[in-house]
């Protein structure tokens, strides 16, 4: 894997299960982590970004995340809640981030000309606070380690091939959803 610096963290509120999932992607690429306060920072860091939308809750943020995430060369992961896949999870303010994600990055996507890319990354509500009423076929606890081998994967060199895709780190419980298409 080629050196990595300066992974970029964007999170407005991360939750308490999340806290430890910077530096667990960080150790695994090799790099220190840096908070950045606001996504247009996002741009001007020249490593990979994780940006952790689990905690927020106004869609209006991918009015300003779009332009900077299209404009990064380096790879760029959106980590969310699988709440958006048809469970019962009682805020649909957490269902509307997560749709406007995959949207987003599946829009930056298929338009980009540049090098970098952007991937979703879908975590158990349960883990981030609202436990939806699906449950998966594999009966493991995820943890912020868990997660972060595949946000690690997405940002590495060994993803270079894959841009735009949702992959769900939940046990399987997306198996159980039709919107997963």
């Amino acid at each position: 894997m080629a050196a990595v610096t300066n992974l970029a963290i964007w999170a407005p509120n991360l939750p308490e299960a999340l806290v430890e999932l910077p530096d667990h992607v960080a150790r695994i690429l090799g790099t220190p982590s840096a908070a950045v306060t606001d996504p247009v920072a996002l741009g001007e860091s020249g490593g990979p970004a994780l940006i952790v939308l689990t905690g927020c809750s106004d869609a209006s943020v991918f009015r300003e995340l779009d332009p900077v995430i299209a404009d990064r060369t380096a790879p760029t992961a959106l980590v969310i809640g699988d709440g958006w896949i048809g469970t019962e999870g009682p805020d649909v303010a957490s269902a509307l981030i997560g749709a406007g994600a995959v949207a987003l990055a599946r829009s930056i996507a298929v338009r980009r000309r540049a090098t970098g890319r952007v991937n979703v990354v879908c975590i158990p509500e349960s883990l981030i606070g609202a436990a939806g009423s699906q449950h998966g076929p594999l009966l493991l606890q995820i943890g912020s380690a868990d997660i972060a081998d595949v946000v690690a994967f997405v940002l590495g060199d060994q993803s270079f091939y894959i841009d735009g895709q949702v992959l769900y780190a939940d046990g399987g419980r997306q198996l159980f959803s039709s919107l997963t298409a």
